[in-house]
């Protein structure tokens, strides 16, 4: 059984299921500002587990993250509404071609 450390070391305890999935505890999910779906940085020693979460992005990359591995991360926004042809001929009457 492994236990997560942050803060003032609090510990938490956690069941991998059969999927070799890790369940993060409601408590725990709240601390670390967790959202649905997010990527986290693990990272193993002897002695430990440890989790990170990317709410400081500048922080979690570092130089041996593939840019690959970032795919998905970032959700573009959605122009619910606009009309392609008139986004084009938009773009075309007020933009230069270089």
């Amino acid at each position: 059984m492994h236990c997560f450390c942050i803060m003032d070391c609090m510990s938490y305890t956690a069941t991998i299921t059969s999927k070799r999935q890790l369940t993060i505890p409601a408590e725990l999910f709240k601390l670390g500002k967790f959202v649905k779906g997010q990527k986290v940085k693990m990272e193993w020693s002897e002695e430990s587990l440890k989790v990170f979460c990317n709410n400081k992005s500048k922080e979690f990359l570092s130089e041996d993250v593939d840019i690959v591995d970032l795919a998905g991360t970032l959700k573009p926004k959605k122009n619910i509404g606009v009309d392609p042809l008139k986004a084009r001929e938009y773009m075309e009457k007020h933009y230069k071609r270089v």
